[in-house]
């Protein structure tokens, strides 16, 4: 299912949902010209299409799948999507009992995440709620995600890297900020806003993060997971620095590692993540 939303509650709300029905979600970034969007909706055979109406129009992709707009389904839509307005909006539907539904199994597929396509056309990665959810009790047993903790989303949703902060909060009980486009762009609104959240946790990019804790050493952050890039030398500073490593293909991480930052080294990648097996081979 295509899931075309803004960064805000609604993302999350309809990814939920869509779980729950024993589908995938393939996100969709609105910031993505059209052209991609249309090959992502194509090529992934998507039939369901969940966007707001302002953005199917602004960006005109012919679908011939059902679109489902956000705001004639979810009541609260006004609050959550900017733009919308619930005057001339009909009314969610109450013909249906609500009752509840989680038709999720292990090998059910959890989301299609679109690769950058280094040689060509991006491909689609399809993961299931079973890599999901080891990735889900790495981060709750050993990086402490869970009740009282606050976590950022900084990445893109259609970037495997917003996969930790999404899954691992919302299943382990955490508070989830979704910084907005404006804000997630600019590095003081970042640092800024960690420290007025006292945010506790963050994947990001690691030209991103470096910079970030090297412009403010007053972070709240506990961890900080940093990944897509060569981690080099930073600021010492009381935060975890992580250095993460793996494909799209592998749930996010494959390995990582917790930088030592009482000694000068070259970082590594690392090992395994929990209930995995990294092996090094000769030539085939």
């Amino acid at each position: 299912v295509g899931l075309m939303l803004p960064r805000t509650a609604a993302f999350p709300i309809a990814m939920i949902a869509v779980q729950k029905c024993g589908a995938g979600y393939v996100p969709m970034d609105p910031e993505y010209p059209a052209d991609r969007l249309a090959y992502m909706l194509e090529n992934s055979e998507a039939p369901v299409l969940v966007t707001v109406r302002s953005l199917f129009e602004d960006k005109q992709i012919d679908f011939k799948g059902k679109v489902l707009f956000f705001e004639e389904f979810v009541p609260c839509a006004s609050c959550l999507v900017p733009g919308v307005n619930a005057d001339g909006v009909p009314a969610p539907s109450t013909k249906h009992k609500a009752q509840s539904t989680n038709l999720a199994k292990p090998d059910s597929p959890a989301y299609m995440i679109y690769t950058s396509g280094s040689t060509g056309r991006p491909k689609g990665v399809v993961l299931s709620q079973r890599a999901v959810m080891n990735l889900i009790k790495w981060h709750e047993r050993d990086l402490g995600v869970g009740p009282g903790k606050r976590n950022l989303h900084l990445a893109s949703f259609s970037f495997d890297a917003s996969v930790p902060d999404l899954f691992a909060s919302l299943a382990c009980g955490s508070e989830l900020h979704i910084l907005d486009e404006d804000t997630r762009k600019d590095l003081s609104s970042v640092g800024d806003y960690c420290v007025q959240h006292k945010i506790t946790g963050a994947t990001m990019s690691t030209k991103k993060g470096l910079a970030l804790v090297n412009a403010y050493p007053e972070l709240p952050l506990e961890y900080m997971m940093l990944g897509g890039e060569k981690m080099t030398a930073f600021a010492k500073t009381p935060v975890r620095m992580l250095n993460g490593y793996g494909p799209t293909e592998f749930a996010v991480c494959s390995s990582y590692h917790e930088v030592d930052q009482s000694r000068s080294y070259d970082i590594p990648i690392g090992k395994a993540v929990p209930n995995t097996w990294s092996f090094v081979v000769d030539k085939l």
